[in-house]
């Protein structure tokens, strides 16, 4: 209830709109860029992840025939 008090005697609640607004609008690009470095580091994990994973896989295969032949 007390920040409701300060609230009312906030004169220029215009000017606090402003700042909550740009502060969104800021932090909007600031998560855009994140979602796009987000993106190229989840691109730069899975690629290499994806090639070691098929190498991995071939390798369990080539043991598991490996093993089957003896």
């Amino acid at each position: 209830m007390k920040a409701m008090r300060v609230w009312r005697s906030i004169p220029a609640k215009p000017v606090v709109g402003l700042v909550v607004l740009g502060a969104g609008g800021w932090l909007a690009l600031k998560s855009i860029g994140l979602m796009m470095g987000l993106f190229w580091w989840v691109a730069g994990m899975i690629l290499p992840g994806l090639v070691i994973a098929g190498v991995g896989t071939a390798f369990v295969m080539w043991i598991a025939r490996k093993l089957q032949g003896r």
